[in-house]
């Protein structure tokens, strides 16, 4: 009997020391453990689009611009994109051509942004076209640039004229267009570079 109760006493101390051992090693971590705390951002940029100021050509504007068009006249329109932020990103431009300019001088954009010899000024080298998708009746023309753009730098221009058809007559009672109608919409795109292929 007496050896049982020895028994006892020494598993009930050896317990008792486990308990006070667990208690001191708890005390011990809490006071030293730090909160670590994960904040996860998104990659952010800004751009600017804009173009050559038709009643300035060493000026460029980033608000729309008004013409003055004539049948036969070839006019500067140059939309370039520029990484104002510190970030590599990738840019498009999309570009809406107007159906009653499109029906009116029987051409889609491809043939509209020629120079006065007709020549295409789309700049294929530096930028890919996508495709189209319609907005209502108007068909939106979508761009790529090649490659990613630095923090700081431009694109081309996506197309750099456009000409008005010399056999166009502006006073013909059938004729679509009227005084402030929108010939192209351009809009620039961007998103960071960073884990993004192309």
């Amino acid at each position: 009997m007496k050896n049982i109760k020895k028994t006892l006493l020494i598993v009930v101390a050896m317990i008792l020391m486990c308990a006070i051992s667990a208690a001191v090693s708890l005390a011990l971590y809490s006071a030293t453990t730090n909160e670590l705390e994960n904040t996860f951002t998104f990659g952010s940029v800004s751009i600017k689009l804009d173009e050559t100021d038709p009643d300035d050509p060493n000026k460029r504007v980033e608000t729309g611009v008004e013409y003055d068009i004539d049948p036969g006249i070839t006019y500067v329109k140059d939309p370039k994109i520029t990484n104002t932020s510190d970030e590599k990103a990738w840019v498009r431009m999309t570009v809406t051509f107007n159906h009653n300019v499109a029906t009116e001088f029987g051409t889609d954009l491809a043939g509209f942004v020629v120079d006065e010899n007709g020549a295409s000024t789309l700049d294929t080298d530096n930028w890919k076209f996508v495709g189209t998708y319609m907005a209502g009746d108007d068909t939106v023309y979508v761009y790529d640039y090649k490659t990613a753009l630095e923090a700081g730098a431009e694109t081309t221009a996506v197309f750099s004229k456009f000409t008005i058809p010399a056999s166009w007559d502006p006073a013909a009672d059938e004729s679509l267009l009227s005084s402030g109608q929108a010939f192209i919409t351009v809009k620039g795109y961007a998103i960071q570079e960073s884990g993004i292929a192309e």
